[in-house]
Protein backbone atom coordinates (compact mmCIF):
# COMPACT_ATOMS: atom_id res chain seq x y z
CA UNK A 1 0.00 0.00 0.00
CA UNK A 2 2.62 2.43 0.65
CA UNK A 3 4.15 2.20 -2.70
CA UNK A 4 0.83 2.68 -4.19
CA UNK A 5 1.02 6.21 -2.22
CA UNK A 6 4.10 6.77 -3.64
CA UNK A 7 3.02 5.81 -7.13
CA UNK A 8 0.25 7.93 -7.31
CA UNK A 9 2.34 10.71 -6.05
CA UNK A 10 4.46 10.40 -9.22
CA UNK A 11 2.17 10.02 -11.87
CA UNK A 12 -0.28 12.81 -10.52
CA UNK A 13 3.25 15.13 -10.97
CA UNK A 14 3.81 13.89 -14.64
CA UNK A 15 0.18 14.67 -15.29
CA UNK A 16 0.57 18.14 -14.06
CA UNK A 17 3.76 18.47 -15.54
CA UNK A 18 1.95 17.44 -19.09
CA UNK A 19 -1.03 19.57 -18.74
CA UNK A 20 1.16 22.79 -18.10
CA UNK A 21 3.59 21.71 -21.06
CA UNK A 22 0.23 21.74 -23.01
CA UNK A 23 -0.45 25.15 -21.79
CA UNK A 24 2.34 26.49 -22.34
CA UNK A 25 2.61 25.76 -26.20
CA UNK A 26 -0.88 26.44 -26.33
CA UNK A 27 0.23 30.00 -24.83
CA UNK A 28 2.99 30.05 -27.30
CA UNK A 29 1.44 29.65 -30.14
CA UNK A 30 -1.36 32.32 -29.45
CA UNK A 31 1.41 34.95 -28.80
CA UNK A 32 2.59 33.95 -31.94
CA UNK A 33 -0.61 35.01 -33.49
CA UNK A 34 -0.33 38.60 -32.12
CA UNK A 35 -0.01 41.36 -34.92
CA UNK A 36 4.13 41.96 -35.98
CA UNK A 37 3.42 44.90 -35.00
CA UNK A 38 2.50 44.47 -31.52
CA UNK A 39 6.12 42.57 -30.98
CA UNK A 40 6.42 44.29 -27.50
CA UNK A 41 3.67 41.91 -26.28
CA UNK A 42 4.95 39.47 -27.41
CA UNK A 43 8.36 40.13 -25.92
CA UNK A 44 6.80 40.77 -22.77
CA UNK A 45 4.37 37.82 -22.75
CA UNK A 46 7.10 35.43 -23.42
CA UNK A 47 9.30 36.78 -20.53
CA UNK A 48 6.43 36.69 -18.14
CA UNK A 49 6.22 32.60 -19.61
CA UNK A 50 9.54 32.00 -19.13
CA UNK A 51 9.36 33.08 -15.43
CA UNK A 52 6.24 31.27 -14.79
CA UNK A 53 7.49 28.15 -16.39
CA UNK A 54 11.24 28.65 -14.13
CA UNK A 55 8.80 28.66 -10.88
CA UNK A 56 6.75 25.60 -12.24
CA UNK A 57 9.91 23.85 -12.42
CA UNK A 58 11.11 24.64 -9.04
CA UNK A 59 7.56 23.21 -7.93
CA UNK A 60 7.69 20.07 -9.45
CA UNK A 61 11.74 19.62 -8.39
CA UNK A 62 10.92 20.21 -4.80
CA UNK A 63 7.20 18.58 -5.13
CA UNK A 64 9.23 15.76 -6.37
CA UNK A 65 12.47 15.54 -3.64
CA UNK A 66 9.36 15.41 -1.04
CA UNK A 67 7.69 12.37 -2.97
CA UNK A 68 10.82 10.74 -2.73
CA UNK A 69 11.38 11.66 1.02
CA UNK A 70 8.03 10.22 1.89
CA UNK A 71 8.54 6.82 -0.28
CA UNK A 72 11.82 6.28 1.64
CA UNK A 73 10.05 7.44 4.73
CA UNK A 74 7.31 4.78 4.08
CA UNK A 75 9.62 1.82 2.99
CA UNK A 76 11.59 2.29 6.46
CA UNK A 77 8.14 2.06 8.38
CA UNK A 78 7.31 -0.78 6.95
CA UNK A 79 10.49 -2.36 7.60
CA UNK A 80 9.97 -1.27 11.24
CA UNK A 81 6.58 -2.66 11.17
CA UNK A 82 7.66 -5.72 9.70
CA UNK A 83 10.57 -6.50 11.98
CA UNK A 84 8.39 -5.50 14.98
CA UNK A 85 6.02 -8.27 14.25
CA UNK A 86 8.55 -10.82 13.75
CA UNK A 87 10.47 -9.28 17.04
CA UNK A 88 7.04 -9.81 19.14
CA UNK A 89 6.12 -13.53 17.26
CA UNK A 90 9.68 -14.43 18.63
CA UNK A 91 9.24 -13.22 22.14
CA UNK A 92 5.74 -14.84 22.13
CA UNK A 93 6.83 -18.40 20.95
CA UNK A 94 9.91 -17.81 23.52
CA UNK A 95 7.39 -17.11 26.37
CA UNK A 96 5.40 -20.15 25.29
CA UNK A 97 8.16 -22.62 25.40
CA UNK A 98 9.57 -21.00 28.90
CA UNK A 99 6.14 -21.37 30.49
CA UNK A 100 5.86 -24.94 28.86
CA UNK A 101 9.39 -26.08 30.61
CA UNK A 102 7.52 -24.16 33.65
CA UNK A 103 4.22 -26.42 33.49
CA UNK A 104 6.50 -29.61 32.23
CA UNK A 105 9.11 -28.61 35.52
CA UNK A 106 6.05 -28.38 38.04
CA UNK A 107 4.36 -30.95 37.32
CA UNK A 108 7.78 -33.37 38.00
CA UNK A 109 7.96 -31.45 41.16
CA UNK A 110 4.45 -32.69 42.15
CA UNK A 111 5.15 -35.98 41.10
CA UNK A 112 7.90 -36.56 43.69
Amino acid sequence: MASSHSTLSFRWLEILEHEFDKAFVDLDLLLGEIDPDQCEITFEGRQKMTALSAAFAQLCHKAQTIFQSNAKLEVSRSRSQTFAFFRENNLRSRSRSTLDKVQIGSCGWSAT
